[in-house]
């Protein structure tokens, strides 16, 4: 895969090439001098703070949080990296299944429908809830037996709430394979089945992995409408009222 190739305009203000940045990528990351309590507070109630050290706040922006981050003049120097080769698409199904590439969408698809299908009375497929985009938000259900609700203890795996976050998408699909091809063969294995209903949900932010197409090209941290689904869970300090269509379906589902 080619690595894209973006342009920003040099004639502008830096606050304009940021702008510029977020754009074409759909997001951008700036490192901030380590503000008084109080900044950081208000930071962290508007935009998406992603790590901090001694020395500054590390932030990521989207289309959402850029102008509100541009108005409060603060000081801020662009994390500039080195445009990432598009993460390699697998050529098919079976290709994604050895585990050394990315699933197109329909392939991620076709992967769940084809473990419930091989494994019926291990395994089903069921939805979280739809996302922004209209893409369903896909959960498995593993246990000895998968269509009936029995009294064993329940253990919920999620991964890549943030969409550029890939390495446990594929830990998780690899993970539910697994389960299902060595639940007869591996003694450790059959017992986690037998004795847990385990809930397998490897995508939780489709739209910011997959964007508006069929293959991972620009993963963003974001969902659709450019919130970090991560920071979008109520709280009792900032209630938070723009609740998103894939948290609200979260909440319903846990």
């Amino acid at each position: 895969a080619l690595a894209p190739v973006f342009s920003f305009a040099q004639d502008g203000s830096r606050d304009d090439l940021l702008r510029d940045m977020v754009k074409q990528l759909g997001q951008a990351e700036v490192s901030v001098p380590l503000p008084g309590n109080a900044m950081t507070d208000l930071l962290a109630r508007n935009v998406s703070i992603s790590s901090a050290d001694r020395e500054n706040l590390f932030i990521r922006l989207s289309p959402l949080t850029i102008d509100w981050f541009i108005s409060h003049n603060l000081s801020y120097t662009v994390i500039e990296r080195e445009a990432a080769k598009g993460p390699l698409s697998a050529e098919s199904t079976e290709k994604a299944m050895e585990w050394q590439s990315y699933p197109t969408w329909q392939q991620y698809d076709s992967i769940l429908h084809y473990l419930c299908d091989s494994y019926p009375d291990l395994c089903c497929l069921d939805t979280i809830g739809i996302s922004v985009r209209g893409r369903a938000i896909y959960v498995l259900k593993i246990s000895d037996n998968a269509g009936i609700d029995e009294d064993e203890p329940e253990v919920f795996l999620t991964s890549t709430i943030h969409g550029d976050e890939t390495a446990g998408f594929i830990l998780l699909l690899r993970f539910a394979s697994h389960l299902l091809e060595n639940y007869q063969m591996n003694e450790d294995t059959g017992s986690l089945v037998d004795e847990l209903e385990i809930w397998i949900n490897p995508l939780a932010n489709p739209d910011g992995t997959y964007g508006d197409g069929d293959e991972i090209i620009l993963p963003v941290r974001f969902n659709a409408n450019g919130y970090d689904l991560n920071r979008n869970f109520p709280d009792p300090v900032s209630h938070t009222t723009e609740i998103q269509k894939e948290t609200a379906a979260m909440i319903d589902f846990l």
